[in-house]
C-alpha cells in the first residue's frame, strides 16, 4: 500500500499544532498548560515558517479532510565552515508525530523520508534532531546516528 505524503502549508499550521502538543504528551510533558494563548502562538510560528518555502518545510499524511495523521517539519540554518568539511546548510528535524489512531502504518516513516529527501535536494551538509526514545529506532533506521559531541544548553529565559 502507497502513503500519500504531502508538502504542508500554511492551512495546515493548526494541525501541526494539535500534532506538536501531541508529541509533548507522547514525551511525558504536561500538556495542560499549554493553553489556547501558547497554541494560537506555535500556530502563528507555524503559519509564517511555512511560508518560507525555501527554508522550512512539513511534509503530512492525511486522515480526513483538514485533519492529519502524521507529521514531519524541518528547517535549513546557514553554518560556520567547520574542521569537518565545508559550511553550507545544515538541516534541523522537529516535530515528528502521528495521531494515535493512525500510528505503525509507515506515516512517520514516510513523512521524514520526504522531508529528508528535500533536505538534500538543498545540498544540505547534515541534519540534526533530537530523538525520544519512542523515535530513536526509527531516525537510526534512517542513517541517524549519535554524534560524539555533547549537546549542551543555557536557557536566557
Amino acid at each position: 500500500m502507497s502513503i500519500s505524503v504531502r508538502r504542508a502549508g500554511t492551512d495546515d499550521a493548526p494541525e501541526l499544532t494539535r500534532l506538536r502538543v501531541q508529541m509533548f504528551a507522547d514525551m511525558g510533558r504536561d500538556v495542560a498548560a499549554l493553553d489556547e494563548e501558547w497554541r494560537a502562538m506555535v500556530t502563528d510560528h507555524f503559519t509564517e515558517r511555512l511560508a518560507d518555502v525555501e527554508r522550512f518545510a512539513g511534509f503530512v499524511v492525511d486522515r480526513a479532510p483538514g485533519r492529519l495523521a502524521a507529521c514531519s517539519v524541518g528547517w535549513l540554518d546557514r553554518h560556520l565552515p567547520s574542521s569537518f568539511g565545508g559550511g553550507g546548510d545544515v538541516g534541523h528535524i522537529a516535530n515528528v508525530s502521528t495521531d494515535p489512531a493512525w500510528r505503525r502504518r509507515g506515516y512517520a516513516r514516510a513523512t521524514m523520508s520526504a522531508l529528508v529527501e528535500w533536505m538534500r535536494t538543498r545540498d544540505v551538509q547534515h541534519v540534526d534532531l533530537n530523538a525520544t526514545s519512542q523515535g530513536e529506532g526509527l531516525y537510526r533506521s534512517l542513517g541517524f546516528s549519535a554524534q560524539a559531541m555533547v549537546a549542551l544548553r543555557l536557557r536566557l529565559r
